[in-house]
């Protein structure tokens, strides 16, 4: 008899909510909310194991459904399982139509949000929806607002103008910069309800006319981007920031794209002051250079307390210091101790070699880091004494000359990447960039970009690096029990 079996329905429940879906990190501000939940691999190995297990599964495999355009048989599959599925799903996301032609793509579309809309009457428990097309497909649009159980639709452009006559209280817009925000056309949409998520204050100088609209309401903002003109902060002014600060309580999270660390201005919000002092207190502008830095109000605490959760930073060149990698860090680590999303970049000036092992303890002393980003760092790694190289996680094409190259570098990703999930405890997703020496016939060498998670409780990681070469570019998984015995 399975060991779970004794368990309660409700426990069991909770177990499988836990696994459902993968763990994300913290977004960045570019990048669309994550409301779409795909299904682990866990919860689909999970849901054919036997049928109480599959009965726990579904409300989870099901509850997040997405619909093309083009291949129609989207919808249609949706209208033939709806009475199975009804029940379960929660999330529709809409996605854009891509058709061969103007007269294939309207009448592909029209024929999508006939059967969508006939759906829609007995999807008693849809709550969410994500809708790409809301300027043009109005019909659907309005079905979409119109029904009783939805409480929220997120879009990525402004609706037409023809849907101000309509209440837009559950439209969520994505991302607005200052120059539309707080321009008279906006108010319009304002005044029917439209909530902003995400505001983008853009090269506003302390003369900007835009003060002139304070009293405008941005119902649901919650993230501020603040850049300032031409990148030079001595120009920026904060009062327009104040202002929205203490003016939209649902406001936690704002993020600075320029580096703040180096001026102290006058009419900065304190935790900003703050900030800057800590930062040059610790002379940590002697090994970092920061190009944006992140803010999240502390829960139940006013407008003026804020945590540093996100940094972008350059490694510079160290010179002839003898200090070790934790010790450089240390100061970072202390002094923002709520970081959970870092980004590095090691200069290129930078002719420091590190022991795969000291970067990540350095790494390690972030106790809240839950997304790492690393660039420019393989060829400043040493794994072995010298003379020595990595050995391959794989058999190794003799008819391919680079191949046994490449071998190697999927060797050093995947120990690197491991030793970061046991160093950094509370490390969830993180991202390796970087460039390979010259490889067939690319010259200079080529980026790629491999993306891991922590997969279980063993901190084991799982990642698909993509190479390409004159053969064509191929995926390679890369996981932890690839590594041979020992090796960690």
């Amino acid at each position: 008899m399975p060991l779970y079996m004794p368990l309660p329905n409700e426990l069991l429940h909770s177990i499988v909510e836990y696994a459902a879906y993968p763990i994300n990190g913290v977004s960045d501000f570019y990048e669309a909310p994550n409301m779409f939940k795909h299904p682990s691999p866990e919860l689909v190995a999970l849901s054919v194991a036997d049928w109480r297990l599959r009965r726990v599964c579904m409300p989870f495999l099901f509850a997040n459904i997405a619909v093309r355009c083009i291949p129609l048989e989207d919808a249609a599959r949706l209208e033939k399982d709806l009475a199975a599925l009804s029940r379960y799903i929660k999330f529709l996301r809409f996605g854009e139509c891509a058709c061969d032609s103007i007269s294939q793509f309207h009448d592909k579309k029209s024929r999508r949000d006939e059967i969508i809309i006939q759906i829609l009457r007995q999807l008693n428990h849809l709550s969410n929806v994500e809708f790409s097309d809301c300027k043009h497909d109005t019909v659907l649009f309005r079905a979409l607002l119109a029904h009783p159980s939805v409480t929220s639709v997120l879009v990525y452009q402004i609706p037409g103008e023809s849907m101000c006559d309509t209440d837009l209280s559950k439209v969520i817009l994505w991302r607005q910069t200052s120059d539309w925000i707080f321009s008279p056309e906006s108010d319009k949409y304002l005044s029917r309800g439209i909530r902003l998520l995400r505001l983008e204050l853009m090269d506003i100088p302390l003369n900007s006319p835009h003060y002139q609209y304070r009293s405008k309401d941005f119902t649901g903002l919650q993230k501020i981007e603040m850049r300032s003109p031409e990148e030079d902060v001595t120009s920026v002014s904060y009062l327009c920031l104040s202002m929205l600060l203490s003016t939209h309580p649902t406001l936690n999270e704002l993020w600075l794209f320029y580096d703040p660390g180096e001026y102290l201005i006058c009419d900065a919000p304190p935790f900003i002051s703050s900030f800057v002092e800590e930062f040059r207190r610790q002379k940590l502008r002697t090994v970092f250079y920061m190009h944006h830095v992140g803010f999240r109000k502390t829960n139940g605490r006013s407008s003026q307390h804020w945590c540093v959760i996100g940094l972008t930073l350059t490694v510079k060149s160290l010179g002839s210091t003898d200090a070790s990698l934790t010790q450089l860090f240390k100061p970072l680590a202390s002094s923002f101790p709520k970081v959970k999303q870092l980004s590095l970049l090691f200069s290129s000036n930078s002719k420091h070699i590190y022991h795969v092992n000291d970067l990540a303890t350095a790494l390690g002393q972030f106790s809240s880091l839950n997304e790492l980003s690393i660039n420019n760092v393989l060829e400043r790694l040493e794994f072995f004494e010298r003379n020595k190289s990595l050995p391959p996680i794989r058999q190794v094409d003799s008819t391919d000359a680079s191949d046994a190259q490449r071998a190697r570098v999927e060797t050093g990703l995947l120990w690197y990447a491991s030793l970061l999930a046991k160093e950094v405890r509370s490390l969830d997703t993180f991202h390796i960039n970087d460039q390979c020496p010259a490889l067939d016939s690319y010259r200079g060498g080529y980026w790629y970009s491999v993306g891991f998670r922590v997969t279980n409780g063993n901190r084991d990681v799982c990642g698909i690096l993509t190479l390409p070469s004159y053969k064509g570019s191929r995926n390679v998984l890369l996981e932890t029990r690839l590594l041979p015995p020992g090796f960690m």
